[in-house]
């Protein structure tokens, strides 16, 4: 899953959340080393949903802002999955884990707040703004990721990096 734009994927009004997860921006159902790179989910129950008895996926370079639930939520998870780079801000739940005993690699993931292992970096992205998710100069997500020989370009097409390092 890359290069992907999803927004407005929720519950209908009435509906039991949390029991369809066809509610998510993104979803990862099963297998191993799935790639889920520069992809922004906005304004949905959950920006990525890992229910997967899968391993070794990774999830690189996304943006997961404004969903109604979390960030990123796992569940039912059977091996451990690798997440760089990310900006996961103003959810509920930056990340919501039901499957704590399963250590995942992790960094340079920038969030609302550092109140998990997931989130490396805290504070406001500074995007642009009115539905505009690209950075401000300024942000503290700008040169703050690590090379990831997999990434070669952003969501725009643009050759990573601009600046020093990584977004």
């Amino acid at each position: 899953i890359r290069n992907n734009i999803s927004h407005d994927n929720y519950n209908l009004p009435g509906a039991q959340k949390g029991q369809d997860i066809s509610n998510a921006g993104f979803l990862i159902a099963w297998g191993d080393n799935n790639q889920i790179y520069n992809n922004l989910s906005n304004n949905n129950d959950y920006g990525l949903m890992v229910w997967s008895k899968g391993k070794n996926n990774l999830i690189y370079n996304n943006t997961f802002v404004n969903n109604k639930d979390s960030g990123i939520y796992l569940e039912y998870i059977r091996g451990s999955h690798i997440f760089r780079n990310n900006i996961i801000y103003n959810n509920p739940y930056d990340i919501r884990n039901n499957s704590p005993s399963i250590t995942h690699t992790v960094s340079n993931n920038l969030c609302t707040s550092t109140s998990s292992y997931f989130c490396q970096l805290s504070g406001d992205p500074k995007f642009v703004g009115a539905g505009n998710f690209r950075l401000q100069p300024g942000s503290p997500a700008i040169d703050a990721g690590t090379t990831l020989g997999q990434v070669t370009n952003d969501l725009d097409g643009k050759t990573r990096p601009i600046g020093l390092n990584y977004d």
